[in-house]
């Protein structure tokens, strides 16, 4: 069986079209005979402390190696220096359905 871990920034049952996008995938790639993890990295990305980077670091290396690792990109775009550290020994896929920098409404900073 084909395996994948879904790396998502808080519940996947948050009312918004980004997990609405993310839960169809999910049960799309099931559908097509994929066994997915769900890992919940977080409630506070895109702007996590230092804790929430350790914890999703955490789970992310618990992914076993030949498994891919999506990510979505609301958490993938704060982890340069944990998808450095992946890199070697994960594939990482990240799952960008509307860039952070395009959003509207939110400053520079």
């Amino acid at each position: 069986m084909k395996a994948l871990a879904f790396a998502v920034p808080g519940e996947l049952a948050t009312p918004t079209g980004g997990y609405a996008y993310a839960r169809r995938m999910i049960a799309e790639l099931k559908e097509l005979g994929w066994k997915t993890q769900v890992l919940d990295l977080a409630s506070e990305f895109p702007c996590p402390g230092p804790h929430a980077l350790a914890r999703a670091e955490a789970m992310l290396r618990g992914v076993p190696a030949h498994v891919p690792l999506v990510i979505d990109g609301l958490a993938y775009g704060v982890l340069p220096d944990i998808a450095q550290r992946l890199r070697h020994s994960h594939c990482l896929i990240a799952l960008v359905h509307h860039p952070l920098a395009l959003e509207t409404g939110l400053r520079a900073e």
